[in-house]
């Protein structure tokens, strides 16, 4: 009789486990964008492909849940094209919390939920302002981004923020070049 009730419990504590402990899950609030569709982007050999759509709700907010990828890997949610994009990397059964606005989605937002997410929205946030002004006239403040970058790359090399400062561009130019010597003796 006692080894029903253990294999009952121990099956009653596996169902129990199977809930939503393999998802990580991104919530916020998305202004001015009442019953819109953000799409779910992932990077697949380079190329970036819709995964799935994300319901804005009548008061501009959202949850959505999703089984956690095996390694780590970096997403993108996308309202209406690629300028209005908000990329985040998901390195394991993370909450990431995006709070913006329909006129400012991909360029004045937060996230939150993971130190590795607020720096890549910091990093971003500085690579718009640089491109903003374009590499040439930011001068000395594109050489200091790029000297930040290198620390947080030197900081954890194996970390899936360093992959994505690697493969950061401004524009249609690679922050790190291979072609460029300088960059070649950094990465």
């Amino acid at each position: 009789m006692k080894k029903y009730i253990l294999i009952i419990a121990v099956a009653i504590l596996a169902l129990s486990s199977c809930g939503n402990g393999d998802n990580f899950r991104l919530s916020g609030t998305i202004d001015n964008a009442a019953n819109t569709t953000l799409y779910l982007q992932s990077s697949i050999n380079g190329r970036w492909i819709v995964i799935d759509t994300v319901s804005v709700n009548d008061n501009g907010g959202f949850d959505y849940q999703r089984q956690a990828p095996r390694f780590p890997e970096i997403y993108r949610l996308v309202l209406d094209d690629i300028d209005n994009a908000i990329y985040f990397p998901i390195d394991s059964l993370e909450h990431l919390t995006i709070n913006s606005s329909k006129e400012n989605f991909g360029t004045a937002y937060t996230l939150e939920g993971s130190e590795q997410a607020v720096n890549m929205m910091n990093i971003d946030k500085k690579a718009q302002a640089i491109t903003r002004k374009g590499i040439a006239a930011a001068g000395a403040e594109y050489v200091e981004f790029k000297k930040e970058l290198v620390g947080q790359i030197l900081a954890n090399p194996s970390s899936i923020l360093a992959y994505y400062i690697i493969n950061k561009h401004i524009g249609d130019v690679p922050v790190f070049s291979p072609a460029d010597k300088n960059d070649v003796r950094i990465i």
